[in-house]
Parts: C-alpha cells; sequence; structure tokens
C-alpha cells in the first residue's frame, strides 16, 4: 500500500488519480494470493472493457442478461451496452451468455468471433424445466401460508437439462424468481465448462446453498417487536427490468398480498422512476415513498411527480430514518407483508434499523 500511496499522478494512464475501486480490485486480487486461493470468481464493477477487473485472463467468462443501466457511461441501447460488456470476452477464452435478445446476441458473437472464443447463449444451449415454488416445511407447494419465509422454508425448484451435463441437474433454490434460474444455468454451464469432469451432484449442493444478501431475501422477525408482519422481504432491484422480475415474483408467492401489503420504495436520480412506478399499479394497499440512505443522491420531487402521473396513490416520509419504522410499525399493525425495494442502499438501511433494536434480527440469508 505505501507503494501505492507514492505513485504520481503522472506516473498514471490519463494522469488521473487511482479510483477506489482500482484500490478494492488490486486488494482482492492480493487477498485470494495471499490465502492460496486456486480458484476465484470476479465480478465487473461497471460495464467490462475499461473496467478494473478486466486485466484478468479467466478461464472462463459470463455474461449475464443486458439491462439498460449506467447509460451514462455505457450507451443508452441495449446493443452498445453490450459492446461495452462483451470487452471481458478473451482471446480463445470460452463465454457463457444468458438468453438475450437476437440483436445483442449478434453484438456478443461478433466480438466471440473476432476472439475465436467459444460462445453458448443458455437459452439456446441449456433448457430449464417449469418453476415450482415448495414450501419444504410443510412438503408441499403451498406457499401462501401466513410466516412461510420465516425459517428459509420456500425454495425454487427446477431442472437444467444440457449437452454439457451427464444428466439434469435438480436444482432447488433458496434463490427466488425466473432469472434466477437463468443465472443458474449461467453458473452451472460455466463450472462444468471450467470443470468438465465434476459430478452433477456437487452443482445440485453449490446451487441450494447459494444465498444473495438483498436479493428477494425474507426477513425473520418473530423475535422482534414486528414479529406481527406476516413477510418482510428486501430486494436491492433499481432497474426497470429488474424490478419487474421482483415484482413478477412478488405477485407469484403472494398472489392475495394486494391487500395487506406495504412497499417501501426508493431509487437514485438516474433511474427511470416513470416506468418503475407502472410495476406497483395495483399490487399494494399501502405505498411509502421515502430516499435511498444519506448518501445516494435522489430526485424525491420527481419520483412523487411519477407515482401521481401514475394514478398510485401513496404516503411520502423523506427522511427514511422516519419512514423505516414507520412502515415497519403499521405492517405490523395490520399483519402485513411488506416489500423494500428500489435500491441497496435502502435495503442496507432497513437492516441496519433491525440490527439497532434491542431484539434479535434473523436475516434469512
Amino acid at each position: 500500500m505505501d507503494r501505492i500511496n507514492s505513485i504520481k499522478t503522472e506516473e498514471l494512464p490519463g494522469k488521473r488519480p487511482v479510483t477506489w475501486f482500482e484500490l478494492a480490485t488490486l486488494l482482492g486480487m492480493l487477498c485470494f494470493k495471499n490465502a492460496g486461493l486456486k480458484y476465484a470468481v470476479y465480478e465487473v464493477g461497471l460495464g467490462g472493457r475499461l473496467d478494473a477487473t478486466n486485466v484478468i485472463t479467466p478461464l472462463c467468462s459470463c455474461i449475464s442478461q443486458i439491462e439498460l443501466e449506467h447509460t451514462e457511461y455505457l450507451g443508452n441501447t441495449e446493443e452498445l451496452i453490450a459492446a461495452e460488456k462483451g470487452g471481458i470476452i478473451k482471446q480463445e477464452i470460452p463465454v457463457i451468455v444468458s438468453g438475450q435478445k437476437e440483436s445483442v446476441k449478434n453484438v456478443f458473437r461478433k466480438i466471440a468471433k473476432e476472439k475465436n472464443a467459444p460462445i453458448i447463449f443458455t437459452d439456446e444451449y441449456c433448457k430449464t424445466s417449469e418453476i415450482v415454488y415448495k414450501n419444504t416445511q410443510q412438503n408441499s407447494t403451498d406457499y401462501q401460508s401466513v410466516y412461510f419465509f420465516r425459517q428459509n422454508s420456500v425454495k425454487m425448484c427446477f431442472s437444467l437439462d444440457s449437452e454439457k451435463f451427464s444428466r439434469p441437474l435438480n436444482v432447488s433454490l433458496l434463490l427466488l424468481g425466473e432469472f434466477q434460474a437463468r443465472n443458474a444455468a449461467v453458473a452451472s454451464l460455466a463450472v462444468k465448462t471450467v470443470f468438465p469432469n465434476l459430478d452433477e451432484s456437487i452443482i445440485e449442493k453449490g446451487l441450494e446453498k447459494t444465498v444473495l444478501p438483498g436479493r428477494f431475501e425474507p426477513v425473520d422477525l418473530s423475535t422482534s417487536r414486528f414479529e406481527n408482519i406476516s413477510n418482510l422481504i428486501l430486494d436491492g432491484a433499481h432497474t426497470v427490468k429488474s424490478i419487474g422480475f421482483t415484482m413478477d415474483t412478488f405477485c407469484n408467492l403472494f398472489s392475495n398480498a394486494k391487500t395487506d401489503s406495504y412497499l417501501l420504495f426508493a431509487c437514485a436520480s438516474d433511474k427511470k422512476a416513470e416506468e418503475i412506478a407502472e410495476l406497483f399499479k395495483g399490487k399494494f394497499s399501502h405505498i411509502i415513498l421515502t430516499v435511498p440512505g444519506g448518501t445516494k443522491e435522489s430526485d424525491f420531487p420527481r419520483l412523487k411527480a411519477a407515482f401521481e402521473k401514475s394514478g398510485i396513490e401513496y404516503t411520502a416520509i423523506p427522511d427514511y430514518l422516519k419512514a423505516i419504522p414507520y412502515i415497519l410499525s403499521k405492517a405490523a399493525e395490520e399483519k402485513a407483508t411488506v416489500l423494500v425495494t428500489g435500491s441497496f442502499y435502502l435495503v442496507a438501511e432497513v437492516k441496519k434499523y433491525l440490527l439497532t433494536q434491542k431484539t434479535i434480527i434473523q436475516f434469512s440469508h
């Protein structure tokens, strides 16, 4: 670190200072090396082509579904963003890509051809069976039960079949939502690409144990003063597409929730609030709008205007420190289900608040 601190700006490309993410990436590399890891997974920070992680030559590259995000840096179309994401495709290194629209696929095909890199699109190479949500506590598909999520009792079950597998994978995920099935397909094909002789049962066990905080994460409130809340779900989705996936899952699992459900929503100023608001129409009995914490820039007047334009009733509480206890207390009174979404910053603030309470809060993931 002393050497990093001594680097002069004029010694760096573009004569600019080292960024926080570049330092964090370097620190991660050093930690992995010192730990003696044989294998590691790096997630790209922004885009791909110019990202700090892209100095690595991997055994396999993975690209999930393209979204219109960070358009000020990556371009304002999915095809332009794909060109940036495709920058992680390396010479003769295989790449696994989640299902995309055809024009986006063509961008990746072109880059892969130029790099002579084998490319696999999961929707073409891997078949996913119908998804079933199961209540493992009751050994049934009765997932509408009150307090259903409290003991991590809900799992998403499906199978994956591909030429790369010696048999279909029987997948049981704590991660919920159709998009997580797509991600599981990407991960499974990547593992079999790098380790072709690995037994399928190991992949199944890895998927079954996978957790991801802040992605449709249920919170166990049974020992808290909010124990009467039926279900509390935290999801950091913050784009039109990802919030659409979240709402699909929410409505699938809580088909009757709109009569007794609360939404706590906030988003950063660069998000498409007008399009996102439409996704919540007619889905909640109460909606509380706030801001995503004290550090992320937001545009609260615009957010309120977006919901008003959509004809959605809401309660505006711009102070998130007041909005969080307000919604939890009200939901507890009504024994309602609560969804918190729109920002990982907001999710973090809700967790922080719950952890300051004198009772024990269990986060299910």
